[in-house]
């Protein structure tokens, strides 16, 4: 099976662009002559840390304006660049790079050790973007800095892997990226319970 793509891509031009996220609009013509266009959302390659301190787990409930509710999920997020910035930086930042800043910003939290469990694709249907999953352990407490942006929409949330499983249960947790790594953590059996 062949790695080339299929599709191939006539023109392309940016829609929106922000320092967080760039819009893209291809126009393509697909395997057998259709052609169309499609919409691409493009974003830098993410972190996803679950830091576990040997007895709670420590997630984060952050409002959503997307999905206009709360979120209860594992810290995650990009580094977008300089606040002035009108685009996002050309490159990926170093992924465990990513991660500590992640886990500083929202928990205050530094790892001893983080441990790559894997990558996700976020919503690989409309969007580019990655997501690495660390384990992080021996935590060290220290003092929150939440970007402006996340200002009041960033609380602590920290729970056992029994109530992680109940919120699971009962529909509480629905983010995608926390679900899939829990699946991942859980498969690789990295939690030394």
């Amino acid at each position: 099976m062949s790695d080339e793509s299929p599709i191939k891509t006539t023109s392309s031009r940016i829609v929106f662009q922000s320092r967080w996220t760039t819009l893209r609009e291809d126009e393509i013509e697909r395997p057998g002559g259709l052609v169309g266009s499609y919409a691409v959302i493009e974003k830098r390659r993410a972190a996803l840390v679950i830091p576990w301190d040997g007895e709670w787990f420590h997630l984060v409930r952050q409002w959503r304006y997307p999905t206009a509710s709360w979120s209860i999920e594992f810290p995650q997020g990009t580094i977008s660049g300089p606040a002035d910035a009108t685009v996002q930086p050309e490159h990926d930042e170093d992924p465990e790079t990513v991660a500590r800043t992640e886990l500083r910003e929202e928990l205050g939290l530094s790892a001893g050790k983080l441990k790559h469990l894997g990558a996700v694709a976020f919503a690989p249907g409309i969007s580019n973007q990655f997501c690495d999953v660390w384990f992080a352990t021996e935590l060290e407490e220290g003092e929150t800095d939440l970007e402006p942006e996340e200002q009041g929409l960033i609380t602590p949330w920290p729970v056992t892997p029994e109530e992680f499983d109940a919120h699971m249960a009962d529909g509480d947790i629905t983010d995608a990226a926390t679900l899939a790594a829990w699946a991942m953590l859980m498969r690789r059996g990295a939690l030394p319970l």
